[in-house]
């Protein structure tokens, strides 16, 4: 009788015991941090205590807010937060609102009639110009304060997370595509970088999966959190990957330039009201295969996907539910 040897499926589950090993102790770890209570968020404004600490520069409350959970939000350059505001009866959203962050006054608002749940909300460089898109394929462009629909882009893919501005603010940048502003009806143009079909599997630029690509298209960041890997396929020809581990994955998103990538945890308690969100900030400006943590922000309240970058990448806005009371903090960031 034929003896086959047991060696390979030996070492099967020897590496399989090994990942189930490292896995468990990532999230005994972070299950320590959060039956332990973790650091305290600070108070904010905060004082800058060295150049490698995110500090609160602002933070505003915001009367009458209903947000949805799983949409991103706007930060323009002159420090105006924007986000969709949901009916109060029917959950749908009705209005795009932009608050100012230094006295939270209520600068504009502008109906959003969407089909479906909204997505995401993004600034131009200028700030003069914010586009809003839904869950489907539909993408709004508005000039501010006074609303003016300059375009309504619809993508050929769902757009996801992953609708930017162009540098120029003159196109729509939605996955592998640019949409002219301009000329709407125009075709499409791929954006450089990608495989020769055009086609990718990763999300780019912000992502709530476990992998996200860098809009230069030059990183993939992996979390190991779900033990599951990408084939080396679905990474876009991207030419580094970065692998983070943590505990369960929220949401990923990079800075515009791509020189920082804010990950960001919800840390759930008994109850709702007891939720906190952790949020770190990882260096990718060399886009290699190692990221230094540059800060660890801790917020008392769900923040869920509702974060967003200013056009220059050195501040970044989160809106936390606390007692069904919202509040806008902006960070500096290193």
């Amino acid at each position: 009788m034929e003896q086959r040897s047991t060696r390979p499926r030996y070492r099967g589950r020897i590496l399989g015991l090994a990942l189930v090993v490292v896995l468990a102790g990532g999230a005994a770890a972070w299950y320590g941090w959060r039956t332990q209570g973790g650091p305290a968020e600070l108070p904010c404004p905060t004082p800058q205590a060295d150049r490698g600490t995110a500090h609160c520069l602002t933070a505003v409350t915001l009367p009458g807010a209903k947000l949805p959970v799983t949409a991103t939000i706007g930060l323009s350059a002159d420090g105006t937060i924007a986000f969709v505001q949901l009916d109060a009866d029917r959950n749908k959203p009705v209005a795009l609102r932009g608050i100012s962050t230094q006295d939270g006054r209520e600068l504009w608002r502008l109906p959003i009639p969407m089909s479906t749940e909204a997505q995401g909300v993004v600034f131009a460089p200028s700030s003069k110009q914010v586009a809003v898109w839904d869950k489907g394929r539909s993408v709004r462009v508005m000039s501010v304060p006074d609303g003016k629909v300059l375009s309504d882009v619809t993508t050929e893919t769902f757009s996801a997370f992953d609708v930017s501005f162009s540098p120029e603010g003159d196109a729509i940048v939605a996955h592998h595509r640019r949409y002219k502003l301009s000329d709407p009806a125009a075709s499409p143009s791929s954006e450089p970088g990608f495989r020769a079909d055009g086609r990718c599997n990763i999300v780019v630029g912000q992502s709530n999966i476990d992998a996200v690509l860098s809009r230069d298209r030059s990183l993939v960041v992996k979390m190991t959190t779900s033990g599951r890997f990408s084939r080396g396929t679905d990474f876009c020809e991207a030419k580094t990957v970065l692998i983070l581990d943590g505990p369960e994955m929220g949401f990923l998103s990079f800075a515009p330039g791509d020189r920082r990538l804010a990950v960001a945890y919800n840390i759930a308690g008994r109850s709702r009201s007891d939720w906190r969100t952790l949020v770190e900030i990882y260096d990718t400006e060399g886009r290699s295969g190692s990221a230094a943590r540059l800060s660890r922000i801790v917020l008392d309240g769900d923040v869920g996907y509702r974060l967003g970058w200013s056009p220059d990448g050195t501040q970044l806005a989160v809106i936390k539910i606390k007692d069904q009371i919202a509040t806008a903090q902006v960070y500096a960031v290193p």
